[in-house]
């Protein structure tokens, strides 16, 4: 199933129908504007952190993705269970360049597309570790 991006459209991210299943997330609506995650998480715009690479050719189950992580993210997610805050670093500035994006992700590439994939408009980050 394809889900719009939050940063660039037209642009699309994909997770596979199966996996979606599985985790019980067809037809999830959120509830809140991110998952339920830690006291020190501050919830963020998804179009302020910069989409990580999902290296198509690297070999995980899918696409730059591991089934079984995304689909740990995707149960928490449907359950409502508390999911730890995705680190990440502030962007910095590349020949006197600001980004667009005030973050980017160190760790957490499936909880940032899992984000994505269950309409969450923002993405609960921990500037800090």
């Amino acid at each position: 199933m394809r889900f719009p991006m939050p940063h660039f459209l037209p642009c699309e991210s994909e997770s596979p129908d199966a996996w979606l299943t599985e985790a019980g997330a067809n037809g999830f609506t959120p509830s809140r504007v991110a998952f339920r995650s830690g006291p020190s998480a501050v919830d963020v715009l998804l179009t302020a952190v910069e989409a990580p690479p999902r290296l198509i050719g690297y070999p995980l189950s899918w696409r730059g993705l591991d089934q079984e992580r995304f689909l740990r993210v995707l149960r928490g997610m449907v359950a409502d269970a508390e999911i730890e805050a995705v680190p990440v670093m502030p962007m910095p500035f590349v020949d006197l360049v600001r980004s667009p994006y005030e973050f980017r992700i160190r760790d957490g590439v499936h909880p940032f597309y899992a984000s994505v994939t269950m309409g969450f408009s923002h993405l609960p980050v921990d500037p800090t570790l």
